[in-house]
């Protein structure tokens, strides 16, 4: 509905009142509205004023039967206002209508900053920290996570640096479990306090997998930001930020133009390190004095992403995420157990391929005694669940500091270009120039 009005006062006075004219206020109302119905229309107004004192005014008025209810309008009006009311009201309700049933996209439930501006501390030489955890259907596993995120220690962090955002996918399914452990994770998550910074609940108003809430939670907003990602039953040791911290000073550091500066192959830290290599299917064991490594895999059970890799990594998924992407290996060569994974399910069996494809690696932590920054408790979920003998690890506490081996190793960075270096199979190579596919790879 068009609606429109305009308010018109024609004015003839200061006529000279010694010849005997008068003073003429003349207030001409038009109200103009689709589809059409009562409005005003001039005729014409002619006005003459040669000292022989004659005016004539000629007006076709509104569609009133009494010239004495001038006003009749306004009463007029009320009706249009209320109609306008009652349409305005319908398209919202239609519009939220359309947007529950609509494509998938992302409610934000709640946004906190627990920190003022005050006691904010950032330039452009440190970085900005965001952490993504992605929860589902279950609720003691997310609680867990996000206890132990609770927990740990963000001493070195600028106040107020450290966002933590939750993506909670929609049911598949309206069962009465379902239901109930997707009400007790909303309502845990709106009683969470996160302390360190800006908290954000974003909840999917339907259900898209994991593949797509990860490939979509993070657009880097900079090049000084990077980002922590963590599934609903992955906890993390109290030390998890302090390395990362202090890791990113050493290998992947913010430069004089306000971006990270880092090889440009170097994707990300890993916070867990395997005991068993789940592409090759075999225990692996790295002895290089317990300093970091690099490994031509991703991780899914806690890592910290760089920007740069992360934008070129949607790009190519956006391009390519109807296929299934599978790597070649040699003739004869082992082939990674990735390629039998579910291409649409799966968002780290593109990661492996795009890695191959294009040389990249991460950094994993090697400290003594198998402790690990981060690990999994292998709840059952929506994928099968993996031996836990084979995967599950204690995380770095308190009481393992004791032992002079492990306080050493969190500090202990090496050169990058001296690291050991492994390919996609868990194989040794000379240097991540080995990583770059051959002809017939990939």
């Amino acid at each position: 509905m068009l609606i429109s009005s305009f308010c018109c006062r024609a004015m003839y006075s200061n006529v000279s009142k010694s010849k005997g004219n008068f003073n003429t206020d003349l207030f001409i109302y038009f109200i103009f509205f689709s589809p059409p119905a009562g409005y005003l229309v001039i005729n014409g107004i002619t006005v003459h004023n040669n000292n022989k004192k004659k005016q004539n005014i000629y007006i076709v008025p509104m569609r009133r039967r009494d010239m004495h209810r001038r006003f009749l309008w306004r009463k007029k009006a009320v009706e249009y206002l209320f109609a306008i009311f009652c349409f305005l009201t319908f398209q919202i309700l239609f519009g939220l209508v359309v947007m529950r049933n609509s494509t998938p996209c992302v409610g934000n439930l709640a946004v906190r900053d627990n920190t003022t501006a005050a006691n904010t501390v950032s330039g452009p030489s440190s970085h900005e920290y965001r952490i993504f955890v992605f929860a589902y259907a279950r609720p003691e596993g997310l609680r867990k996570t996000l206890n132990s995120l609770l927990e740990s220690d963000y001493s070195k962090a600028p106040v107020g640096s450290l966002t933590l955002e939750v993506f909670v996918d929609f049911r598949k399914h309206e069962s009465l479990q379902m239901q109930q452990k997707q009400s007790g994770i909303l309502q845990f998550l709106r009683t969470f306090n996160w302390p360190y910074g800006q908290y954000k609940i974003h909840r999917r108003l339907t259900n898209v997998g994991l593949r797509i809430s990860i490939m979509e939670a993070w657009q880097p907003t900079s090049d000084r930001e990077v980002a922590a990602f963590f599934e609903d039953d992955v906890v993390v040791s109290p030390y998890w930020f302090s390395w990362v911290y202090d890791a990113l000073a050493h290998y992947a550091p913010v430069g004089a133009q306000g971006a990270i500066e880092t090889e440009s192959r170097f994707i990300g830290f890993a916070l867990f390190r395997p005991i068993f290599d789940e592409l090759s299917r075999r225990r692996v064991h790295v002895k290089n004095d317990y300093a970091p490594f690099l490994l031509q895999q991703p991780c899914s059970w806690g890592a910290v992403y760089l920007p740069g890799p992360w934008r070129r990594f949607r790009e190519l998924f956006e391009k390519d995420k109807n296929r299934d992407p599978t790597v070649k290996r040699p003739e004869g060569a082992l082939t990674p157990v990735s390629n039998s994974w579910k291409y649409n399910s799966s968002w780290k069996k593109y990661l492996i391929y795009y890695m191959c494809l294009n040389g990249w690696y991460m950094m994993y932590p090697n400290l003594p005694e198998k402790l690990v920054l981060s690990t999994s408790l292998l709840l059952p979920g929506e994928h099968p669940t993996p031996p836990k003998k084979l995967f599950l690890l204690d995380v770095l506490r308190k009481e393992h500091l004791e032992k002079d081996c492990v306080k050493e190793s969190l500090s202990k960075f090496t050169n990058m270009k001296g690291m050991q270096v492994y390919d996609l199979m868990f194989d040794k190579a000379r240097t991540v120039d080995d990583l770059m596919p051959k002809a017939d790879e990939a």
